[in-house]
């Protein structure tokens, strides 16, 4: 989903001109859990897996950010925010790292920026939410199935 996609081309050069490129070597973080939400990212290449960690320190990896996917958001909608979960890169990224104050500044003159970002954080949500009802009420086969590819000529039944 892209939220900068109303933005304006005056509105994408500010961003711009506000933001900086960071790249990371495969398996290095971009941030960890817990850290303040300074800022948000928006992956230009790579992939990066969001993962929590528990008190014991078992990790779940909560999605994949795939390149020109938004992710850390919550500081520009929060105050005070943490990062829920750590942003390890799966191979070389790198992404657009934007402060998460500029960001509210621009969403308090800016509606499109708003909705949005509303509309990415609606669509992550949901993403969990179907996850957590899938690890509630499907048997693990059920649940791996739905993570592999279709095979090409192969049906039930």
């Amino acid at each position: 989903m892209d939220v900068f996609q109303d933005a304006s081309d005056a509105d994408l050069q500010s961003i711009l001109q506000n933001s900086i490129l960071r790249s990371i070597e495969e398996g290095a973080f971009f941030f960890f859990q817990g850290d303040p939400a300074d800022y948000l990212y928006v992956l230009i290449s790579g992939q990066v897996k969001l993962l929590q960690s528990n008190p014991n320190g078992k990790q779940v990896n909560i999605r994949t950010v795939q390149p020109w996917e938004m992710f850390a958001a919550l500081g520009a909608v929060r105050k005070e925010a943490t990062y829920p979960a750590s942003a390890q890169a799966l191979q070389e990224s790198a992404a657009l790292v934007i402060r998460s104050g500029f960001m509210n500044e621009m969403m308090q003159t800016r509606p499109h920026l708003s909705i949005a970002l509303t509309r990415l954080m609606t669509s992550n949500i949901q993403e969990i939410q179907a996850r957590y009802r899938e690890l509630a009420t499907e048997r693990v086969e059920q649940r791996i199935a739905h993570t592999l590819p279709p095979t090409p000529g192969f049906t039930d039944g």
